[in-house]
């Protein structure tokens, strides 16, 4: 789906309207639109996100757990999972 606009003008693709200033982020996956005004909203929280993402790695590299890291035996025990 390729298309080509001139600046300044509004397009309509996949039902997103796209205005002057906002963020367009592409990568393999898709394609996400970030509305001027919600910018800076959303820069704080990706980069905790990121930071809480580097901080769990660290915590796998060291050889913790998924089940522990996002605390999820004691859920799974109340739904009565057993460990032996």
């Amino acid at each position: 789906n390729n298309f080509c606009m001139s600046l300044g003008m509004f397009p309509l693709y996949s039902e997103e309207i796209i205005n002057p200033g906002d963020i367009i982020i592409a990568d393999d996956d898709g394609v996400c639109v970030v509305r001027f005004a919600e910018a800076e909203e959303v820069l704080k929280k990706s980069k905790l996100r990121i930071q809480n993402e580097n901080e769990k790695k660290e915590r796998f590299k060291k050889g913790e757990l998924g089940l522990d890291i996002y605390e999820m035996r004691e859920r799974l025990k109340n739904k009565g999972l057993k460990y032996e």
